[in-house]
């Protein structure tokens, strides 16, 4: 009987010392993750003509050395001159628009380097594909408390998930209990890297912006080049297949292959509602067309490359 006790014993230590282990690499994650992420409040000019609405946002440091901050598109307008910017330990600081993309709806603070606190590791945007069901966190700072930081987890529940309004942008909609809002800071994977800029968010969901995008554009800051646009000029919006058998001479036995083989499309399909003059485009597509494949790709694809 001692025998027994002795062996379950070593059994429970056994056991017991993988998880330990892997409590303290989540919580390592999650502090790093949570110092890189700061609150902007920003003061719009003051004009005759409109309120003065002050405001904040969450942010994120994606590059130390250059020191830029990611954050969502909103505080991105000319008419918002000052940032100040809230690290961890409630040092603050000021901070310039660097650059802004309000058609995607996210945007780049750049601040002294020398003033981020020491401790803080700039967050890296991952490299790969979002998943779906990959466990995620976020980590939102709320307006009256900007030292403080709560965490909330869920999973990626579509990695092409479809608007019912015009969607230029590839987003990653997370199901997720959460009431902190935490817009304009990123969605964490396990490693604690980024796989979607938080843009839109509800009780029990998020939506966040690709991070093709986000790699996209660091990659010329970086380097001090502005930037090229590379969407193609045309806006793009859910259309259900019913009316395209019913009105577009669509086939049924395509639409029934397509549901069938993309279930979560939801029996819609991606149709062009607009074409902008002078784009790429022009001549090329034109509205009511229906966006079959993407680079020979059919159906859901990378919408990131449009």
């Amino acid at each position: 009987m001692k025998k027994w006790r002795i062996f379950l014993c070593s059994l429970l230590v056994l056991g017991v010392q993988p998880l330990i282990a892997l409590a303290n690499r989540d919580s390592a994650v999650v502090k790093q993750a949570k110092q890189s992420v700061v609150y902007i409040d920003y003061k719009p000019v003051l004009t005759a003509y409109s309120i003065p609405l002050e405001g904040g946002v969450n942010g994120v440091v994606v590059d130390k050395q250059e020191g830029y901050v990611l954050t969502s598109g909103m505080i991105g307008e000319p008419a918002i001159p000052e940032y100040t910017i809230s690290f961890f330990n409630g040092i603050k600081a000021e901070a310039k628009l660097c650059y802004s993309d309000p058609w995607l709806n996210f945007a780049i603070l750049k601040l002294d380097p020398a003033i981020i606190p020491n401790e803080i590791i700039a967050a890296k945007i991952s490299d790969q594909e979002p998943r779906e069901g990959e466990a995620v966190f976020t980590v939102a700072i709320p307006k009256e408390k900007k030292t403080q930081r709560t965490i909330s987890r869920g999973r990626v529940s579509d990695t092409n998930f479809i608007t019912m309004l015009r969607m230029p942008e590839h987003l990653i909609s997370i199901s997720m209990y959460t009431n902190d809002g935490g817009v304009g800071s990123l969605v964490f994977n396990e490693k604690g890297e980024g796989i979607a800029l938080s843009c839109y968010a509800s009780d029990t969901h998020k939506l966040g912006l690709h991070p093709t995008y986000l790699r996209y554009v660091l990659s010329f800051l970086r380097e001090h080049k502005t930037p090229i646009r590379k969407h193609i000029g045309s806006l793009l919006e859910s259309y259900s297949l019913d009316n395209a058998v019913k009105y577009d001479c669509f086939l049924s036995k395509w639409q029934k292959e397509y549901v069938k083989k993309f279930q979560k499309a939801k029996n819609n399909i991606l149709v062009v509602s607009c074409i902008l003059k002078g784009s790429p485009a022009e001549g090329k597509l034109k509205i009511g067309d229906i966006i079959w494949a993407i680079d020979g790709k059919q159906g859901r694809s990378k919408f990131s490359r449009l």
